[in-house]
């Protein structure tokens, strides 16, 4: 679900100008406070990757749980990949969480857990990021 407000051509003139500071800034803000799907799939994407912040497999993955979570697609294809590769966590993990679809909410979120609060417990580790950046939210 995209967020309306939110200015992905903005946000990705940035990234292909090599602006990656503020392009993550911008994605992280719209994954985290807008729980947007290919804004987060783009914060995994730039921690996979390395641009603007460290490389960091198990946060890339974090990401693209969460935009599987809320779109599937192309963040439910990286994770099988990275799992595959054995990149950012156990294996256990990663494969209780593909097997998980959007359609399977029984399975996905435990009684009495939200979406949002899923996606809250997903996010918590994201308030540091290399070089000392803070999310906004």
């Amino acid at each position: 679900m995209a967020n309306a407000t939110f200015d992905f051509s903005r946000a990705n003139a940035c990234f292909l100008r090599g602006d990656y500071k503020t392009a993550f800034s911008m994605y992280l803000n719209a994954a985290v406070q807008a729980h947007d799907a290919e804004a987060a799939f783009n914060v995994a994407y730039m921690y996979y990757h390395g641009l603007f912040v460290p490389q960091s497999y198990s946060l890339a993955r974090r990401y693209y749980m969460a935009a599987q979570m809320l779109d599937g697609g192309a963040a439910q294809f990286n994770l099988a990949l990275m799992y595959l590769r054995g990149q950012g966590g156990a294996a256990d993990d990663s494969c209780r969480f593909l097997r998980s679809t959007s359609k399977d909410e029984k399975r996905l979120f435990p009684a009495g857990a939200g979406r949002n609060s899923v996606l809250r417990l997903l996010f918590t580790g994201s308030r540091q990021h290399g070089g000392g950046f803070e999310s906004a939210y």
